[in-house]
């Protein structure tokens, strides 16, 4: 099995480009990473007053939910100003998008095996930016959306 290298980037974005990478279109530096995997839980007392718990199940066992917390890096490039990778982070909130991990393919290559599909939960708080800041941190929180 090959490993998959590690990037300097992250993509994400609510669509896909077209070969030869089928990749989200929008890319972004992430500072950190927090990976909190969940199991969702039913807790019932029992008649004699005993407390049961029940995980939810699929056809393979428990099933793992895997929400996702990045701090990224906003800053204009060649592309996009400011005010523009603002409004890309707060046009997915609350919305559906495609995520490429810091582990993905090269670029040019096919980044459909590793682009998972997420829910935009939460994006900010956005510090007030002027021509003497020329980027800013914000947080973004990524709901796994693959089972739906």
């Amino acid at each position: 099995m090959t490993a998959i290298p590690l990037q300097q980037h992250l993509h994400l974005a609510m669509a896909i480009n077209d070969t030869p990478e089928y990749a989200p279109i929008w890319k972004w530096v992430a500072k950190d990473r927090l990976y909190t995997p969940q199991v969702m839980l039913v807790a019932e007392r029992t008649l004699t007053g005993k407390l049961r718990f029940y995980p939810q199940m699929d056809a393979g066992g428990v099933v793992v939910h895997q929400p996702y917390k990045y701090t990224i890096k906003v800053q204009a490039d060649f592309t996009f100003d400011m005010e523009t990778r603002i409004g890309q982070l707060v046009s997915m909130l609350g919305k559906i998008a495609y995520l490429c991990d810091h582990y993905h393919a090269i670029d040019g290559a096919d980044h459909r095996p590793t682009t998972k599909t997420v829910l935009v939960k939460n994006v900010g708080p956005f510090p007030p930016i002027g021509p003497g800041l020329p980027f800013f941190e914000v947080d973004v929180e990524l709901e796994d959306a693959s089972r739906q």
